[in-house]
């Protein structure tokens, strides 16, 4: 009985789909039926949007690994009305689509009256999975007849590519692994704690910062992030930790102290030439007004970190001073809290712990040593890689499903998930090279063998031992440890090389756990 009145609902909802678009609704259902695929959800909005769900043939299912329904909004946003890129976030957002626990998390369609929108499914900073664009002017003209659901999708994983992508993960449902991680500093920040966390280069750490700051935010604590590589010099840092405070205080619905001297009645900075003097005052009377605690996301605090003195004697003064600043805000914090305000701490990000370990910095006493405490990111565990690489591979039209695959990617990266993501990329640009068409493809370990075997720049291999370069600048005497281990394999104590332990260059027991590294030095780039 109950599963009666669940179709009549069913058969209801569509039917006021229908009725609301005419044109272009029967051509829909049809295109989507077509090849068994069968419409288990629909649901009219307000005018422009409508949400559905389709359940996957068994064709699809098989095909794509596409086990769960697939989420489908109509938009018929158009002319002055078009459609906007924040209508679009209803795919993320929305129970009824992407976010229902019926639906599949690497794959959408999207229904839409305005031709734009090609272009904004395909901008990965807002979408890092594949949707289907089909275009309603192109249903009335009956496009859609001869292809049906699994053509078009076919169609679609031909041309994509999500391994190839470098910009930081703010989604969680795009985010792979390190559970621990963002538990651990989730719950840190969340007390008051100050804490810095350090890794090799491309592993993930602003995309962590960013899934801390979501978890911090459910909690109600806010976070401002500031990115050090993104300003020109010391008080650029000071008016970005303003600024960025501000738009806290602008997100809650406060107002601009009267007072401000930097800041203008929209929250943006004011050119002022006390800055240096100014900064401290302005951010806390700005928190102040901000009824919640507030976590600083400081990224890529090298630049405000000491080099040896033969790699940094260019920029020695500019990172002291963004030191110095760091140094200011270590001071706010502290005041707040001997004076019992909302509690203000920081999560930075970078590849040196020694900005907080090391009591000197800068020829001087370090005042933030001991301030924060220093965690290590270490590369993914071979579950995560593998997690990793099938669901974008799933997003590719790729198929890992050789288990060597997996031992393969992780002898020769080590987890390290931008390395890896690399690699995959690369099998993916050569599928779309060799133009093979059998959608999805499955990867081979040939595949794999002939993206190791480059060397060219921007190759995964050269990635690589760049990435160890930037590990022996900050850390010389370990990386010539590891250099000897390269050259002679007798792996070394893991206490002469904790740092190159714990950022995954080697394993537990001293050996090379980046595979990669081995290949590059019989090439000679060592």
């Amino acid at each position: 009985m109950a599963q009666s009145i669940n179709l009549a609902v069913l058969e209801e909802s569509k039917a006021e789909i229908a009725r609301r678009y005419p044109a272009f609704a029967s051509e829909l259902f049809s295109f989507l039926e077509r090849d068994e695929s069968t419409i288990c959800f629909a649901q009219k909005w307000q005018h422009h949007l409508s949400a559905m769900r389709i359940g996957p043939s068994k064709a699809i299912a098989d095909q794509f690994d596409i086990a769960l329904e697939i989420p489908l909004l109509i938009a018929t946003f158009a002319g002055k009305a078009g459609l906007e890129p924040r209508v679009l976030r209803q795919l993320e957002t929305s129970t009824a689509l992407r976010n229902s626990t019926s639906a599949d998390k690497d794959f959408a369609i999207l229904v839409a009256a305005d031709r734009s929108a090609d272009r904004f499914v395909k901008d990965r900073k807002r979408f890092s999975y594949p949707i289907l664009t089909i275009y309603t002017d192109d249903l009335e003209a009956g496009k859609y007849r001869q292809t049906s659901l699994r053509a078009e999708i076919a169609k679609l994983m031909r041309s994509m590519n999500h391994f190839d992508y470098s910009n930081e993960i703010r989604a969680a449902a795009d985010f792979f692994g390190r559970v621990d991680d963002i538990e651990a500093l989730t719950a840190l920040a969340a007390s008051g704690q100050s804490v810095g966390v350090f890794g090799l280069r491309r592993a993930g750490k602003t995309s962590l910062l960013y899934r801390v700051a979501e978890k911090l935010r459910d909690r109600g604590i806010e976070s401002t992030h500031v990115q050090l590589n993104a300003l020109a010099d010391a008080d650029h840092l000071r008016e970005a930790l303003v600024e960025t405070t501000a738009r806290v205080l602008q997100r809650v619905g406060g107002q601009v102290p009267t007072n401000s001297e930097m800041l203008n009645k929209n929250f943006t900075i004011r050119s002022s030439q006390r800055v240096e003097r100014r900064w401290v005052y302005e951010m806390d009377a700005l928190l102040d007004q901000i009824d919640t605690d507030v976590v600083v996301l400081l990224d890529e605090t090298d630049l405000a970190n000491e080099e040896s003195l033969d790699l940094d004697a260019v920029d020695r003064d500019e990172r002291q001073a963004m030191n110095r600043v760091l140094q200011q805000l270590r001071g706010v914090i502290q005041i707040r809290n001997e004076r019992a305000k909302r509690r203000l701490s920081f999560l930075a990000a970078g590849v040196a712990a020694s900005i907080f370990t090391s009591s000197v910095r800068f020829g001087r006493d370090n005042q933030l040593f001991g301030f924060a405490s220093a965690r290590p990111l270490g590369p993914m565990n071979r579950d995560e890689m593998r997690q990793m690489v099938r669901v974008l591979g799933k997003r590719s039209g790729l198929r890992f499903d050789d288990h060597r695959l997996f031992d393969s990617l992780f002898a020769e990266y080590g987890g390290h998930p931008h390395l890896t993501r690399q690699a995959c990329a690369r099998v993916a640009e050569e599928v779309h090279n060799r133009q093979i068409d059998t959608v999805p493809y499955h990867v081979t370990l040939q595949d794999l063998s002939r993206v190791y075997a480059s060397a060219a720049d921007g190759s995964p291999a050269r990635s690589a031992w760049e990435t160890f370069l930037s590990f022996e600048r900050w850390y010389p005497e370990e990386s010539e440890i590891v250099s000897q281990l390269i050259r002679d394999g007798k792996a070394p104590e893991t206490e002469l090389i904790p740092h190159a332990v714990d950022f995954g260059i080697c394993d537990g027991q001293g050996g090379l756990r980046l595979g990669a590294l081995n290949r590059e030095a019989r090439r000679g780039l060592g």
